[in-house]
Formats: C-alpha cells, sequence, structure tokens
C-alpha cells in the first residue's frame, strides 16, 4: 500500500522562521508537538491542490504554492510514505486555527526547533530534518509545477496530470 501526502513550508523572509503548528492529535505526546502544515492527499487529487486545500482545512487561509522543493519516501515492511513538500506563500495573519486540528501555529526558529527537540515536541525525525536543514541556511530549488488535460487521457476518464519539471516556467503559455 502507497500513502501519499503533503507539506506546506512557509518562510517567513525577515528571518527563515518557519511556520509549523502544534496539533491536537498525536498518538506519542497527547497533542503537544508542533509539525508542518499538511495532510493525505484524496483520491483524484493532485499534490499541489491537496496543499491548498489542506491548509484552507487547518488555517481557513489561501496557500499559494510556488514549487515543489522536496519529495520524502519512507518504505515500511508493509506501507510506502511518500510526501509532497512545498514552499509556498501565505497571509498569516489572516490564518484561523481550526480548532480540531491544531491547537495553535507560530514561527519557529533555530532556537525553538533546539528546545522544542529537545523537549520531544517535533512529530516525526522528517520534519526536524527539514526544519533544522532549512533553519541552518540549506538552500532550496524549486521544481515547476505544471497541470494538464491531454485529449486522450480526457477520454480515459483521466482528470488533470501533473509534472514536476525542474527549470520549468510555463513558457509559451503551455497548460
Amino acid at each position: 500500500m502507497v500513502d501519499l501526502g503533503v507539506l506546506g513550508l512557509c518562510v517567513r523572509p525577515s528571518d527563515g522562521a518557519l511556520l509549523m503548528a502544534q496539533h491536537t492529535w498525536d498518538p506519542f505526546n497527547n497533542g503537544s508537538t508542533w509539525k508542518f502544515i499538511g495532510g493525505g492527499v484524496e483520491a483524484g487529487e493532485l499534490p499541489a491542490d491537496a496543499i491548498r486545500r489542506e491548509w484552507q482545512e487547518e488555517l481557513n487561509t489561501d496557500f499559494t504554492v510556488m514549487g515543489l522543493v522536496a519529495v520524502s519516501h519512507r518504505a515500511e515492511p508493509e506501507r510506502t510514505h511518500v510526501v509532497y513538500i512545498f514552499e509556498g506563500t501565505c497571509d498569516w495573519r489572516q490564518i484561523q486555527v481550526d480548532q480540531q486540528e491544531l491547537t495553535r501555529f507560530g514561527w519557529v526558529t533555530r532556537r525553538r526547533l533546539a528546545i522544542l527537540h529537545a523537549h520531544r515536541k517535533l512529530l516525526s525525525p522528517r520534519d526536524h530534518f527539514l526544519a533544522r536543514y532549512l533553519l541552518e541556511g540549506g538552500t532550496i530549488g524549486r521544481i515547476g509545477v505544471s497541470d494538464y488535460i491531454a485529449p486522450s487521457d480526457a477520454r480515459a476518464g483521466v482528470q488533470r496530470t501533473a509534472f514536476y519539471i525542474a527549470g520549468y516556467e510555463n513558457p509559451g503559455g503551455l497548460a
């Protein structure tokens, strides 16, 4: 079985802090852990659409996708997890937390990340690795996101196909 997920990275331009949220559900820490905002990709949904939906559901704000920056792939004996990680922008002043999923949100700096990690308040090693990498000056490149509907796909019932292409800038207005 393969699980598909998405994460959205919103970086504060002034100091590089990362927007993370404290989640209400966590089997290990009674809802006290922090992680990036994201969730699952639903059937018939493209990953870029899924991250926009997740931000709207959990934070009641738009997430403007700037590009795909990473893919996390974890293989277990019975299951494979693939997570698409997007960088984007959001108007954090408009955020209204969905109390059923999140307790609160906040900006995580290098110092705060170290405190959260020391107190075991980060849900996943993936989130810790990614946050630490970015907060310690790691660079990311964006892979352009494009989707289209080919006539043959439409006849076969395929709704849309997504391509993630390094350097993609939509030359000539391709859809």
